[in-house]
């Protein structure tokens, strides 16, 4: 029996890889830093040079804005000022009175937090391994395979592989990426240029050209032709909104209707009922059976995403002056096939409600499609690699692959892998809403306690 006053071993420091090291792998990071009180050690394996970056936070252009008020843009809940502090030691120009807490701040700013916060959080730790993670063996303990032939030994295993842009739209045509920021900044500002797209990568495009002084024309073309919606200048309640649960999509959507309408009678902005309905998102999809998300996806998921993913209303506002003065242009119309020419591309587009195609010619082609989310459309992928040898499964709709409700991966058949968590975008198909920053904080926080509580 083991004397009341001998100190216990200390217990083992675990190794935890964490497999991307964008915005969500670096949350990762930091709450394993903070939940393991030195007995974590993350391994953050990025090939970017920085971390915190990658898709959505590696511009370096100011005029891409955040989409959610810098208030709510903390990497810890329980901190909620974290950003404002930091973004207050920055050059931020005063905005009319507006307290910085309720801005929409450049992008390139919350990188450079993240890196920041990890910088002050490691306690001269080099968390960074600038590799690729191509395959993933073992069942805990884990070896990694990394692209530049080095083996990574770890406890257990993160996976935060963040987004993934679809397959190149028109290989051949000189298309230009939307992620790919600075070569947008670079279009030649005389040129028409046209977009696929019309999604919030797309108002990363229009705002690049909108700064270079462009003056060319912009086609956007959209199978429904719906741009992303503005937020309020002031945010709303948060009271949950009573009563969906039990509703069916068409239900549902008839009720938020209603509600909306009440709050422009009354004077007040839509906005806020969805304000309302945020914390609710990963509960309202779960509670739809699956013939009901498949309903979802296939007639409201448009319309859902361009009320509830809003943009800066500084953004919305250069938007709607590109459209006022003519020179952007949105098109609710499929994309058929797209040519080469002898200057610039020629898009063959069927307009919605027509019965016949119509050519339209441009200088320069931008693909805006966005990332995607299935499984199965991401060959080469580690993510691929891995279901191919049956140690992940594609998720709910083939969105994402298969989680638990505490984002611990199943293996086909549905039993959880130990030691293997998967955040963000990979749990697309289980919460549906799960890429946003006061979600994946949560998700990296209910991790890092899982992973403090074992061993």
């Amino acid at each position: 029996m083991r004397d009341a006053t001998t100190p216990s071993p200390p217990r083992p420091v675990r190794e935890v890889a964490i497999v991307g090291g964008g915005a969500a792998g670096v949350l990762v990071a930091l709450h394993l830093l903070r939940a393991g009180e030195g007995r974590l050690r993350p391994r953050l394996i990025e090939p970017r040079e920085h971390p915190g970056e990658g898709i959505a936070y590696s511009t370096r252009h100011p005029v891409h804005l955040l989409n959610v008020r810098a208030g709510n843009m903390s990497a810890f809940a329980d901190a909620p000022g974290d950003f404002v502090e930091y973004a207050g030691t920055r050059d931020a120009t005063p905005d009319a009175g507006t307290p910085l807490g309720q801005r929409y701040l450049p992008r390139a700013w919350y990188a450079a937090y993240l890196r920041d916060a990890l910088v002050r959080r490691a306690d001269g730790l080099d968390l960074h391994v600038r590799d690729r993670v191509v395959d993933i063996e073992g069942d805990g303990p884990f070896r990694l395979r990394l692209q530049s032939g080095a083996r990574l030994d770890a406890d257990a295993v993160v996976l935060a592989t963040g987004n993934a842009p679809r397959a190149a739209l028109a290989p051949g045509t000189g298309q230009v990426p939307a992620w790919d920021y600075d070569a947008i900044a670079a279009i030649d500002p005389t040129a028409d240029v046209a977009i696929v797209g019309s999604g919030l990568s797309m108002v990363d495009v229009a705002m690049s050209l909108g700064a270079n002084g462009h003056h060319g024309r912009i086609d956007v073309f959209s199978r429904h032709g719906l741009l992303p919606l503005a937020h309020h200048a002031l945010g709303g309640p948060h009271d949950p909104v009573e009563g969906l649960e039990d509703l069916g999509v068409r239900a549902r959507l008839r009720r938020l209707r209603a509600e909306g309408a009440a709050l422009a009678a009354d004077g007040r902005p839509w906005q806020w009922l969805m304000d309302r309905l945020r914390p609710q998102g990963r509960a309202l999809w779960r509670s739809l059976p699956p013939v009901e998300q498949a309903r979802f996806l296939r007639h409201a998921v448009r319309h859902w995403d361009i009320h509830r993913h809003r943009i800066a209303p500084e953004a919305a506002e250069r938007l709607q002056g590109l459209l006022r003065n003519g020179q952007l242009r949105v098109h609710a119309a499929r994309v058929r096939d797209i040519e080469a020419g002898d200057s610039g591309v020629r898009l063959r587009v069927r307009p919605r409600g027509a019965d016949s195609d119509q050519w339209q010619q441009a200088d320069c082609l931008v693909d805006a499609t966005g990332i995607e989310t299935r499984l199965q459309a991401l060959p080469g992928s580690l993510l691929a690699t891995l279901a191919g040898r049956g140690r992940v499964a594609p998720g709910p709709h083939g969105l994402g692959i298969a989680v638990d409700p505490e984002g611990r991966v199943l293996v086909p058949g549905g039993a959880a892998a130990p030691g293997l968590y998967a955040i963000g975008t990979p749990r697309l198909g289980e919460e549906w809403e799960t890429t946003a920053v006061p979600d994946l904080r949560v998700q990296a926080a209910a991790i890092a306690a899982r992973l403090a509580a074992v061993g």
